[in-house]
């Protein structure tokens, strides 16, 4: 006898764990994750190395405007000094006799 569905019959097993699919939220969130630490990573390059390139042209620049006290000529300084203006140049207040 062939019993085909009652009220005392055992369900039939699935013997494999379900499937669960993977969270799609991971995937792109791991992926952004890459990315950003991967510009991060090159916008601080880039940065460093400007600053490296801007330290070794300052440095080149302040080479070439020191010049050894040695091969500086000498100054020679007067002793008198004369006053290059005149009287007549001079400011002359417009206010001074009011008062």
């Amino acid at each position: 006898m062939v019993n085909n569905g009652g009220a005392n019959d055992a369900p039939t097993v699935n013997s494999e764990p379900p499937v669960v699919p993977a969270s799609p939220s991971k995937q792109p969130l791991q992926r952004n994750t890459i990315v950003f630490f991967l510009l991060l990573a090159i916008i601080v390059a880039v940065v460093a190395i400007a600053v490296v390139l801007f330290r070794i042209s300052q440095s080149q620049k302040s080479d070439n405007t020191t010049t050894p006290s040695s091969q500086t000529p000498p100054v020679n300084l007067k002793a008198e000094y004369q006053n290059p203006f005149d009287k007549s140049t001079q400011y002359d207040n417009p206010f001074e006799n009011l008062k």
